[in-house]
């Protein structure tokens, strides 16, 4: 039981982390700074833009801290605990990038001249600007 709480707990700060992603690339340029809401706004948007790769970081370094356990693992337990640690990664790395090119191809089709100021996706190697 403890286990599916962690796990729900686990699941929950992820869907968190997920929304931040959105809001920030939807919104990087404030229409009205000139208020406190607008400069408090402003603040917000630009310290989720400083946090966004963190997360990334983050999702990659539990992906490589799973593989070291899985490795110096010696029970089967610890293996498994292993496996489930460079799930978690994956699966975490897989969500901010399908969010982020969700929000790439929404901001594409409905907002096709509206320059917002996001770091532009990753290019594949051969791949044309």
């Amino acid at each position: 039981m403890k286990r599916k709480k962690q796990f729900i707990a686990n699941l929950l700060a992820v869907m968190c982390l997920l929304v931040a992603p959105i809001l920030a690339f939807a919104i990087t340029a404030v229409p009205a700074t000139t208020g406190t809401g607008g400069v408090i706004l402003g603040k917000i948007i630009d310290l989720m833009l400083l946090v966004i790769p963190l997360v990334f970081g983050l999702a990659f370094l539990v992906f490589l801290w799973g593989i070291y356990k899985y490795i110096r693992a010696a029970e089967e337990g610890d293996k498994a605990e292993g496996r489930n640690t460079i799930m978690y990664g994956i699966i975490g790395l897989f969500v901010m990038v399908a969010v982020w090119g969700l929000v790439a191809v929404i901001k594409g089709t409905f907002l096709e001249g509206v320059d917002f100021g996001a770091p532009a996706q990753p290019k594949l190697p051969g791949q044309s600007p």
